[in-house]
């Protein structure tokens, strides 16, 4: 019988397997500069860092979702690729616009961090934000037109060239200077690559083309989305954000790696990424019975396999820690726990919604209000608790948000959180989860004198994950046929 190698899973899995590799180099890129820098260094390049995503998240105006709504809004149409050479034309200018306004304002920038060195990296990263949204935005049109593997090709081929050179950079120069403008030239190499692709194969993006008659819409679109992401962005970083305003050059550095995000959603980042455009077409065609299947299938294996994978790195977390980074970076380990459970919780944390029923103003209040809690829990929790006050408003912060969201998704969809959740499932894996947790953590506690770090990790999690894979495979594979049955009508 010949296998139908295709469809939203398949396509899924192809992505995850590359993602997998791609993620497991970044974070030996990761262990390279945290073992070569010392604290007060990484936190440096880290604080640049900050500053470069916060950037993207400012300028990217939710041009990234406008991409798929328009393009699939007029799918197969000469309208549609008007919209997508607006879109991008937008961008550019904006980009280009922001990345001289962080060259002339590297001092403030600094100033804020009370490190010189900053203003000294600026330069590195300024453009950096417009590569990273140009990138995104054309990963987005790839997927809708059905080149999902070209994007894990192309994530492949990076993320190796850069592990290779940053090593080099590490190893030869030992300088930040030196991995910030490798990362640069690799983002340009990157999106200049993926647009040769797209005129050869897809079709060409010509800004030139750009009706600017239509950015009134595009914008009235994007822009509610945009505040979204900026808020939610900027309250993702508002502990680092504090810490740096706050604390010390070090303290940023052993802060930005404990709460560095992990792949627990490795596997369901790309399930969401290949359902979004069909997802989008059925809530835009009010076919709101097959988009919340689609969005529950979704759930489900999320938290199947999110709850897995991260439960075991929370009973191994302190070996995790120092195989992954270095000892020196030990003090953050409660924030590094907590970061974990942040993973666990936002399962269900999907704005995908609101976008589709143009409901992102609502979105919006949702994450401003979340937005303020995390300023004033970050500045009164870090000084009561120091470091690990800002990670514990984190988790407080995420919580909420993603019950709130979660509810509204159930009935925006005319369903129940109940039914979109599955509880009854979701609590035999909490518990299950719990469960083996508990026989991990006694045998870890009985190797602890007689194993070194790595293996008393492997054997620990082993013990943690293998029954739960075991019993929960049926319920794996029963969700990605059923993923792989979604259609677009």
């Amino acid at each position: 019988m010949k296998r139908n190698w295709c469809g939203a899973s398949f396509d899924a899995i192809m992505l995850t397997f590359v993602r997998i590799v791609t993620m497991l180099i970044s974070m030996v890129t990761f262990k390279v500069l945290a073992v070569t820098f010392s604290l007060e260094e990484y936190g440096t390049y880290a604080s640049v860092m900050l500053v470069a995503t916060t950037t993207v998240s400012l300028t990217v105006l939710g041009l990234t979702d406008a991409v798929n709504y328009f393009y699939v809004k007029e799918l197969d149409s000469e309208k549609g690729k008007v919209y997508v050479y607006t879109i991008f034309c937008i961008q550019c200018v904006i980009g280009f616009a922001s990345g001289i306004l962080l060259i002339c304002f590297k001092n403030p920038i600094a100033a804020y961090f009370k490190n010189s060195s900053v203003a000294y990296l600026i330069p590195g990263v300024a453009f950096s934000p417009l590569l990273t949204n140009v990138s995104n935005m054309l990963q987005v049109l790839f997927v809708t037109t059905k080149k999902a593997k070209v994007i894990a090709i192309r994530n492949l081929i990076i993320s190796v060239l850069k592990i290779v050179l940053v090593t080099i950079a590490c190893i030869f120069f030992r300088s930040i200077l030196a991995v910030v403008l490798i990362t640069l030239t690799l983002d340009f190499a990157s999106v200049a690559y993926m647009l040769i692709y797209c005129k050869a194969h897809i079709f060409p993006i010509n800004i030139l083309k750009a009706n600017l008659s239509l950015v009134k819409e595009i914008l009235d679109y994007s822009i509610p989305m945009a505040a979204y992401v900026l808020t939610n962005t900027i309250s993702k970083n508002m502990d680092k954000l504090i810490i740096g305003a706050m604390g010390t050059s070090e303290m940023v550095g052993i802060y930005s790696v404990a709460s560095k995000e992990l792949p627990f959603d490795i596997l369901t980042a790309s399930f969401l990424t290949v359902l979004i455009p069909y997802i989008t077409r059925f809530v835009g065609k009010k076919d709101f019975h097959n988009a919340a299947t689609a969005l529950s299938n979704y759930i489900q294996i999320t938290y199947i396999v999110t709850w897995i994978i991260a439960g075991g790195a929370l009973v191994c977390s302190k070996e995790l820690m120092v195989i992954l980074y270095d000892k020196k970076y030990l003090p953050g380990l409660p924030v590094f726990c907590l970061y974990i459970f942040v993973d666990i919780i936002k399962f269900a944390s999907i704005s995908l919604i609101f976008s589709s029923m143009n409901k992102a103003k609502e979105l919006l209040c949702y994450s401003g209000v979340a937005l303020l809690l995390n300023a004033i829990f970050n500045i009164v929790f870090f000084k009561l608790w120091g470091i690990l006050g800002p990670a514990i408003a984190t988790v407080v912060v995420t919580l909420l948000l993603s019950c709130i969201i979660t509810m509204r998704n159930a009935q925006m969809l005319c369903t129940k959180v109940f039914v979109l959740l599955r509880v009854k499932q979701l609590m035999c894996i909490f518990v299950e989860c719990i469960l083996m947790g508990i026989v991990s953590y006694i045998i870890k506690t009985f190797l602890s004198d007689k194993v070194n770090t790595f293996w008393l990790f492997m054997i620990s999690y082993g013990v943690y994950i293998t029954p739960l894979i075991a019993i929960n495979y049926k319920k794996i594979m029963l969700l990605l046929r059923e993923i792989n049955k979604t259609k677009l009508s």
